[in-house]
């Protein structure tokens, strides 16, 4: 394995960490999937005593006290999810046809537009200033 597994996850920064160094080396995995049975297509298999220690690394995360006390705060999956860019796409285009088609479109083109901006501020697409229509 390219990525260097941590002995154990303590923080959500850790388990982030750990994550995304999985994603950016090609040996991401759904979290909740046991290690032993993913069939490791893109990258070198790791051995069975890594899969065992992925998957105790992966127990260590679900077992965080700050996702246990408030699972809304870090979901594992959502955030690997949060790494991929067409994943990003994906959810901002979903949200975009919301804003748009929604039942309630008593709203005029101008309006909807300015809830699109708002959406796109807020969404980390766009880092620079957007001004409002109208």
């Amino acid at each position: 394995m390219q990525t260097v597994l941590p002995t154990e996850i303590k923080t959500v920064n850790q388990a982030k960490a750990f994550l995304a160094a999985l994603y950016f080396n090609g040996e991401s995995y759904h979290p909740e999937d046991d290690a032993h049975t993913i069939v490791w297509d893109n990258c070198e298999e790791p051995t069975d005593e890594e899969k065992s220690h992925l998957n105790k690394l992966i127990d260590d995360i679900y077992n965080l006290s700050e996702v246990m006390a408030t699972p809304a705060t870090f979901e594992p999956c959502e955030f690997l999810n949060s790494l991929d860019p067409q994943q990003v796409l994906n959810m901002m285009r979903d949200e975009l046809e919301y804003i748009i088609l929604r039942e309630d479109s008593n709203k005029t083109d101008r309006q909807i537009l300015n809830e699109i901006i708002v959406y796109l501020k807020s969404s980390i697409v766009l880092d620079h200033k957007v001004n409002h229509i109208g």
